[in-house]
């Protein structure tokens, strides 16, 4: 799979590639954050799923389900894609 237009214009300009990365470590340092990911970690070894390339996904009524990497990551809520589905 090819990149994407962010990735080619961060690959191209390395100091917007710098403040998007400091602005990630900013988002990733969050306590909610943190907690986040702990929980879908918590999850993922709940499921067995280590070493699985799925993700957790969420659902409209806020449970989890195992959905593929691309269609989870691809539900952004822009155009026709639904936040969750």
């Amino acid at each position: 799979m090819g990149k994407g237009k962010t990735q080619l214009y961060l690959d191209r300009n390395p100091e917007a590639k710098r403040k998007q990365i400091q602005r990630q470590a900013a988002i990733n340092r969050r306590p909610e954050e943190k907690e986040r990911r702990a929980k879908l970690n918590a999850e993922r070894k709940k499921r067995g799923l280590k070493g699985d390339p799925r993700d957790l996904g969420h659902t409209a009524n806020g449970k989890l389900k195992i959905v593929n990497r691309k269609r989870n990551r691809q539900a952004n809520g822009h155009g026709n894609n639904p936040r969750y589905t």
